[in-house]
């Protein structure tokens, strides 16, 4: 029987020599696995340490530091698939430190280190076709872009969440052309516009920054009119940031947007977009959702943009 192998860049990893793990560390699904496990250990972390400073009772730290231990294994445990912690720790709690850091946080910026390193070792390997693949991948997992490459040259961009959030409500105006509307987010996103060579690799680039890095799909129900709901908006970013966002001279947009996603439930931009979402798809508001909505309407109401020709026939009606 024909057996075709090829090289799948799985490698046995042994970690303090208690534990082996079978990984390609450059992976992309592996890797946004760890970046996002990373994020969810840090805010266990930002909880354990609010609990040691709000806490008096010794049992009560003692129960609650063994409880967020579990929650610490689970989350590394699943990020490999299987427990590695029992072999690696025993009984020792994940938030032990050892050289200054969490136990649990030398681990995983052990792999990130490994992961860049296996990276520019693999890079070396490429040939020059798949090395530039490389480079961008790396530059979009451990980066915020700050340049766009249009063909095949390094354009810089404007990356500050207010020009961005600008050009939003141009894109938004129906005033505008299509051929309007590209050539405005062209020469908004690049200083350097006119020496641009190729305009639809530009403007498709250009969403794609935008979008934050996704391919650029469907219009959804729209949801939010970033002018009419910044005041509200604010307020929830920067709970989230831990700053005033609008007192920076510079924040990047996929960090504004970062925080904007993680806008909880309990605020009133949240409820406002949730009774625009439950009417755009005709939903039954709950007792609760009527009676805000009636006293909120005007928050809940999103503007109608017309052009300037529907403005001067609604002149003539009204």
């Amino acid at each position: 029987m024909l057996e075709l192998r090829h090289d799948t860049g799985v490698q046995e990893i042994s970690i303090n020599g208690k534990v082996t793990v079978l990984l390609n560390l450059t992976d992309i699904d592996f890797i946004e696995r760890v970046f996002n496990a990373f994020d969810a250990m840090d805010k266990q972390q930002d909880k354990y340490q609010a609990m040691l400073a709000g806490e008096n009772d010794a049992k009560k730290i003692f129960a609650a530091a063994r409880a967020m231990d579990g929650e610490m294994r689970e989350l590394i445990n699943g990020l490999f698939g299987f427990d590695v912690c029992t072999p690696l720790y025993g009984t020792m709690n994940t938030y032990a430190m050892a050289d200054g850091l969490p136990v649990w946080c030398n681990l995983m910026l052990c792999l990130i280190d490994n992961m860049n390193d296996t990276f520019t070792a693999e890079k070396k390997k490429t040939n020059p076709k798949t090395a530039k693949v490389s480079r961008k991948i790396q530059e979009m997992i451990y980066s915020l872009p700050v340049s766009l490459a249009v063909g095949g040259a390094d354009h810089a961009i404007r990356s500050d969440y207010r020009v961005i959030l600008d050009l939003i409500e141009v894109l938004n105006d129906p005033d505008f052309s299509d051929t309007d509307k590209a050539e405005a987010t062209i020469q908004t996103i690049f200083p350097d516009w006119e020496t641009l060579t190729d305009y639809s690799e530009a403007l498709e680039k250009c969403f794609w920054f935008i979008d934050l890095g996704q391919p650029h799909g469907k219009k959804s129900a729209r949801l939010v009119d970033w002018e009419k709901d910044f005041p509200y908006i604010v307020a929830p970013v920067n709970r989230v940031l831990g700053y005033e966002c609008r007192s920076v001279e510079y924040l990047h947009w996929w960090t504004f947007m970062g925080a904007y996603m993680e806008i909880g439930g309990d605020c009133a931009f949240s409820q406002i977009v949730s009774l625009r979402s439950k009417l755009a798809k005709g939903k039954k508001l709950e007792k609760y959702e009527r009676e805000w909505l009636r006293q909120n309407r005007d928050l809940v109401t999103l503007p109608t943009k017309y052009t300037a020709e529907d403005e001067e026939m609604l002149k003539k009606w009204t």
